[in-house]
């Protein structure tokens, strides 16, 4: 929360002070005691100069000290994070428009892949914002209150909009953050506060939201005539809504084909079907959005007594092997995405059990291999030795890289999985070798300052090692990306001497990534730099560039310093997909605007996630 509590604390000093003084007042003297002067109290030691400690006229009376109950904080100040841990001023929708937000804010992306465009989401939603004056009127702060939350729970952030909606105060709860505390309440495991929120509803007044509700507190209950009537009821106003009678079936106990089309499942049907302790159907897993990812993550994958025959045991072993992969799929997607913890990932990982016999060697895990990846995680844990395990991630990383998400998880996904691991090996000399694989996962996991020492290593020791030099070498694009301020003109050797490290073809591919992100910081960059690839076609061939509308959004809120507006845009014109598949105008616009508004932090992250990315 962002309410200030200096005035509080000025009111109980002068209290405070006021109450000292008249203590010293008080006569220290019995009633028997003859009557006498008291002395006066010794001057007290001046230590300023005489002009500043006599004033020229006697101060004014000390005006009455007011006592009462602090207001709670307006809904525009409501947040949890603020600009000294990457959140934004309060100023941030200063100079824009509210017809402008209540049309771009639903655009932000919800299912993003890229941890640093997330970063820059959650801040910008979780930051209280006062709104411009001539729009500050209660229905629009209620509107941009709503809206925050909503958007941060179809992200799947429902701890922060959870954590949001308990700072809201209770007469300004409205029923649209009802519904979102109560799924809330049911995507996090609270089912019984979503059940006390549904009876507080329905006790208000009846709606369907809240009786199809009902229905599912009643079965987990125990309640199942209550639930039967309330099913009847439902059924009885001949509610259109296939996949949650689908859902209570299954949670009865029931044996039933899913509908056709499930769609992006709701809170309460997810909630169900955790419940009811059965595997998602295929549908509900492609259909998916970042939460349904979560949830079906903790789910089970496979049911051993589904259909009620007993199969024969190399089909179990078969089947189960089938659930296995397909979880731990599931897993990577939900870490990716952003609504499950790496740590659960890498519980996932440790605890799956493999027959080495059956499996190939691990020189020839594959990226699209599941089990080799696991099996990666699983020997690079078991090293005790820094340079065994040193070897194991390497491996895991050059997969990663190479295969560019295109078959397996991305980078990112693999840098947050072995984060834990890196930070448990010391840069040493005799780890130099180490240094490019180290700094890359780290950043990778979005922990710059542990990657910054391997950066450090690398170069420390390019004077007297040809191996670091070489590394230095390629690392030293990353290293300027970092590195805030102004620089100074490019040097172009560092650019041939990194060019040197790749192969031809990544050489033409990163010159034009790192020019074209280099200009986008402000760099002085020559045309004499781009003379490499001024004959070469066009190499860069990503994502589709932004609409119009979005690209010249990105111009005048950079233009006018609209911050709040210019992020709003940036996560728009990024899509699900992130940097790393933005086109290269695209990536370069974003970086301009985000640093033309003081972004600076952010626009790095995504640059460094971009070239990750790109596997240079």
């Amino acid at each position: 929360m962002t309410a200030s509590i200096s005035g509080w604390r000025q009111r109980f000093c002068a209290a405070a002070v006021l109450a000292a003084a008249a203590l010293w007042t008080v006569p220290a003297q019995s009633q028997d005691a003859p009557e006498q002067a008291p002395a006066p109290p010794p001057r007290p030691l001046q230590l300023l100069p005489d002009q500043l400690t006599e004033p020229a006229e006697p101060p004014d009376a000390v005006a009455d000290i007011a006592v009462g109950v602090l207001a709670a904080p307006g809904r525009d100040r409501i947040g949890l994070v603020d600009a000294q841990n990457g959140g934004f001023l309060t100023t941030l929708w200063q100079g824009s428009d509210l017809e402008t937000l209540r049309k771009i804010l639903p655009q932000m992306p919800t299912r993003m892949v890229s941890p640093a465009q997330r970063r820059l989401a959650e801040n910008l939603l979780l930051s209280a914002g006062v709104l411009p004056t001539a729009t500050n009127s209660s229905e629009a702060s209620v509107w941009l209150l709503e809206t925050r939350i909503a958007r941060l729970a179809a992200m799947g952030a429902w701890d922060d909009a959870l954590a949001m909606i308990e700072l809201v105060p209770p007469a300004d709860v409205t029923e649209t953050i009802r519904r979102l505390r109560a799924d809330a309440y049911l995507i996090v495991g609270r089912t019984g506060e979503a059940c006390g929120e549904t009876q507080a509803a329905l006790n208000r007044a009846p709606d369907i939201h809240w009786q199809k509700m009902q229905v599912f507190c009643h079965l987990e209950s125990g309640q199942q005539s209550a639930a039967d009537l309330g099913l009847s009821l439902l059924r009885e106003q001949q509610i259109d809504d296939a996949a949650y009678f689908w859902a209570v079936d299954i949670l009865r106990g029931n044996t039933a084909e899913p509908p056709m089309s499930l769609g992006t499942p709701a809170p309460l049907l997810l909630a169900m079907l955790r419940a009811a302790g059965v595997p998602a159907p295929d549908a509900l897993i492609r259909s998916g959005d970042a939460t349904t990812f979560g949830v079906l993550a903790s789910m089970p994958q496979f049911d051993e007594d589904a259909g009620g025959t007993k199969r024969p045991a190399k089909e179990l072993e078969e089947l189960r092997r089938a659930a296995a992969e397909a979880h731990i799929l599931l897993a990577e997607q939900a870490v990716a995405v952003g609504t499950l913890a790496p740590q659960r990932l890498r519980e996932i990982y440790r605890d799956l059990s493999i027959d080495e016999s059956a499996e190939s060697p691990l020189e020839e895990v594959s990226a699209a291999d599941v089990r080799g990846r696991v099996r990666l995680f699983q020997v690079a844990l078991a090293q005790t030795v820094p340079t065994a395990r040193a070897e194991v991630i390497a491996r895991a990383f050059d997969l990663a890289r190479a295969d560019m998400g295109g078959t397996g998880p991305s980078v990112s996904t693999i840098g947050l999985v072995y984060a834990p691991l890196l930070k448990g090996i010391a840069p040493s000399a005799d780890m130099v070798w180490f240094s490019g694989t180290a700094a890359r996962g780290l950043l990778a996991a979005g922990e710059f300052e542990a990657a910054r020492e391997w950066l450090a290593l690398a170069r420390n020791m390019s004077r007297s090692s040809q191996e670091a030099a070489n590394i230095a070498d390629g690392l030293w694009p990353l290293e300027r990306l970092l590195t805030p301020g102004a620089k100074g003109r490019l040097p172009g050797r560092a650019m041939d001497a990194w060019a040197a490290t790749v192969s031809e073809d990544a050489a033409g591919l990163g010159r034009e990534v790192f020019l074209n992100l280099f200009s986008a910081f402000g760099d002085p960059i020559a045309i004499s730099d781009w003379q490499p690839v001024l004959d070469a076609r066009r190499v860069m061939e990503r994502g589709p560039s932004v609409a119009p509308h979005v690209w010249n959004g990105l111009t005048l809120a950079a233009r006018d310093r609209r911050v709040g507006e210019a992020a709003a845009f940036a996560l728009i014109a990024f899509g699900d997909e992130g940097p790393a598949f933005a086109a290269p105008e695209t990536l370069a616009k974003t970086i301009e605007t985000l640093m033309a508004v003081g972004r600076e932090q952010d626009a790095r992250a995504l640059a460094v996630e971009a070239v990750l990315a790109l596997g240079l």
